[in-house]
């Protein structure tokens, strides 16, 4: 083989060396493109499961205290409103000795 067919043959051996690096390089950038979403998409699906717990534990804890809160109400309520009859009752009776005794 002559020198100048070495060189050509040279050449034809870079190139197809050359473009078997580019296709390995396309396969592993793909490769890690279609892994990094999945990292992606797990994350996502964890960031998703952690903010839903964390939201349910946020409804329990308003449902309690609400709850709580109903039944404190509701005896501040009928506290009110017993004291509010008893002095009713007192300016009543205190109106009838008024009235009656002159």
């Amino acid at each position: 083989m002559s020198v100048l067919e070495k060189i050509v043959q040279a050449e034809k051996d870079a190139r197809d060396l050359l473009l078997k690096t580019n296709e390995t390089a396309n396969d592993i950038l793909l490769s890690a493109h279609e892994e990094l979403n999945a990292l992606k998409a797990k994350n996502l699906a964890d960031q998703t499961l952690q903010i839903n717990t964390i939201t349910q534990k946020a409804n329990n804890e308003i449902t309690t205290i609400s709850g709580a809160f109903d039944v404190q109400k509701d005896e501040i309520t009928q506290k009110i409103a017993l004291s509010a009859k008893t002095q009713k009752d007192k300016i009543v009776n205190e109106i009838f000795k008024d009235i009656t005794n002159p």
